[in-house]
């Protein structure tokens, strides 16, 4: 029975979290300001090869891919710096989403002690290859926007 109370609560701070993140107006979120601008120690996200970031993160869900009314986590063809600023929100907020779903998860121990403890745990290690996918993807595109801007 507290399995089930961990999965249902666990599943309504995922759908809350999802139409929260939809709301959140883009021009709240900077990626120059912390807690989204690149450590030092992520070195421009360079950092993240070496868990080989390149080869898993595309393999992973996208719920751009399932949701047509969201936006694309693709570049475009022909980017836009416009096209990129709202790609480097959107790593934001999906950066901030999965940290709070991350902590979110902690209700589970007071739900159910000691197996709350290994749900929470997998409901962690489920969450953080999301935060260094954004985390790895915003240098990036802070830099092709950068250079947009140059040119234009």
């Amino acid at each position: 029975m507290k399995f089930l109370r961990c999965v249902g609560y666990l599943f309504f701070i995922g759908i809350a979290s999802f139409l929260i993140g939809l709301l959140l107006p883009r021009k709240w979120f900077h990626a120059d300001k912390f807690p989204y601008c690149t450590a030092r120690w992520e070195d421009d996200g360079k950092f993240y090869n070496k868990i080989a970031i390149r080869k898993w993160k595309n393999k992973m869900p996208d719920m751009s891919r399932v949701c047509p009314f969201m936006t694309a986590k693709r570049i475009p063809s022909c980017p836009k710096s416009d096209d990129l600023e709202l790609l480097v929100g959107e790593t934001c907020v999906a950066e901030l989403t999965h940290v709070l779903l991350i902590l979110g998860g902690i209700v589970c121990i007071w739900i159910w002690n000691t197996g709350g403890i290994v749900i929470c745990l997998l409901w962690t290690i489920g969450n953080i290859p999301f935060v260094i996918i954004q985390r790895y993807n915003r240098p990036a595109l802070c830099r092709l926007q950068a250079k947009l801007q140059q040119k234009g």
